[in-house]
């Protein structure tokens, strides 16, 4: 669900007729920019493409709903002498659980596309951009981790509570910044959590569940990465080796089959690497048939990586643009496979939210401490889910976590 704070009005609770039209990416689309400034309809054209009829069309729905209101009208010159109107949002939409859950599934998900189109597309401006990585103290973390029920309720409640926060966050910030006149910084801030991807793997799985039940924990502490290991797991394929041995054991001839690679024998050698570098180690050794007697290697993942934030400032500027989008690539991987394997809306109270915000010095920092701290409170609530989910207390969820906060790209202004 999308929980969105007061922008001028009260936010409006979204009928499940409305829902509907608000599923529509361009009518999304213009809700989340005009609440960054206002435009008009041909400014929104220019910048973002579609048909200006149709964009105009979709501006005076959303007044007519009362998502939107004219702000300023532009005459121009000519004898006819015509108005542009320029829009600015005054509410945001959301959904109670209630109506959410009562939506069918098939909408679930074009809301829930409409909503992730609009957020990758802000991640794809600000690397382009080259602001995604310009603040040092950025954040960019995310985790596939099994839950149980009262795990993940917990988890979805607290980044609503961290939503409210921000929107609080932005509020004072705007304050601070109009009494001392300092700039602001503009900021994208998401938040995700959603049921991971099914992975089908015939008799692999079930040999790895029978081996090690619960796969995601590290056995080791987490691994404080040194600026000369940085550029070696900047490498998309170590990256993606070691978010998948997080989920569960794999021999390098099961990952090159399911995800690919340059070829196998470099796929191995990643391997080696990371168990070289104290990241993964073999788990098992399965003996295959014929003369020779083949040995497969089946990894796991021990220990995670981390920059603390001296070393993450110590990094060039373009291996930090590396590493970043190897985390990246890998995430937005991860979000494609629960969308089409329809599991990203499967639970009813899954959380998706994103922000653009503007937000001083101080709120920055604030921001960036809150999601540090909620990243470290992800290992606890993993703990104690596991505990209970090995006591036989319920179910498991195997559930993708994000959190991102990053330096937006600058909007033009009308």
């Amino acid at each position: 669900m999308e929980r969105e704070a007061k922008v001028d009005a009260p936010p409006l609770l979204v009928s499940a007729k409305l829902a509907k039209a608000l599923a529509n990416p361009w009518r999304n689309r213009i809700l989340m920019e005009l609440h960054l400034r206002p435009m008009s309809p041909s400014q929104f054209s220019e910048e973002f493409g579609g048909s200006l009829p149709v964009i105009a069309r979709y501006f005076r729905e959303l007044r007519e709903w009362d998502f939107l209101e004219v702000a300023e009208e532009l005459r121009g010159g000519g004898r006819r002498g015509a108005v542009e109107k320029v829009y600015r949002a005054i509410r945001r939409a959301y959904f109670d659980t209630e109506t959410w859950e009562q939506l069918p599934h098939y909408l679930r998900c074009e809301c829930s596309g409409s909503v992730l189109e609009g957020l990758l597309l802000r991640i794809s401006q600000a690397v382009r951009a080259g602001t995604f990585d310009a603040e040092a103290d950025r954040h960019l973390s995310w985790r596939s981790l099994p839950l149980d029920r009262q795990a993940w309720s917990e988890y979805v409640s607290r980044l609503d509570a961290v939503l409210e926060w921000i929107n609080v966050l932005e509020t004072e910030s705007a304050e601070r910044a109009a009494a001392a006149d300092v700039d602001s910084i503009p900021v994208t801030a998401a938040l995700l959590a959603f049921r991971s991807p099914l992975r089908p793997s015939p008799g692999f799985a079930e040999r790895a569940r029978a081996q090690d039940p619960s796969p995601d924990i590290p056995a080791g502490p987490a691994f404080l990465m040194k600026p000369q290991l940085a550029k070696a797991l900047a490498n998309p394929w170590r990256n993606r080796i070691l978010i998948e041995l997080h989920q569960r054991p794999m021999s390098p001839n099961r990952f090159f089959e399911q995800f690919g690679g340059p070829d196998l024998a470099t796929i191995a050698r990643y391997f080696r690497q990371l168990r070289k570098w104290g990241y993964i180690e073999v788990s098992e050794e399965l003996r295959g048939g014929g003369r020779r007697g083949a040995v497969e290697k089946i990894y796991r993942a021990i220990r995670r990586a981390y920059f603390d934030t001296a070393s993450w400032q110590n990094l060039p500027r373009q291996l930090r643009r590396e590493c970043s989008g190897a985390v990246l690539d890998a995430l937005i991987a991860r979000i494609e496979q629960a969308v089409d394997t329809e599991t990203f809306d499967a639970e009813t109270d899954r959380h998706l939210s994103w922000k653009a915000v503007r937000l001083d010095r101080q709120a920055w920092s604030e921001c960036a401490a809150m999601l540090d701290e909620v990243l470290a409170w992800i290992t606890q609530l993993e703990a104690e889910a596991t505990a209970r989910i090995g006591a036989g207390a319920g179910e498991a969820i195997p559930a993708t976590v994000a959190l991102m906060s990053f330096r937006s790209p600058e909007t033009r202004r009308p």
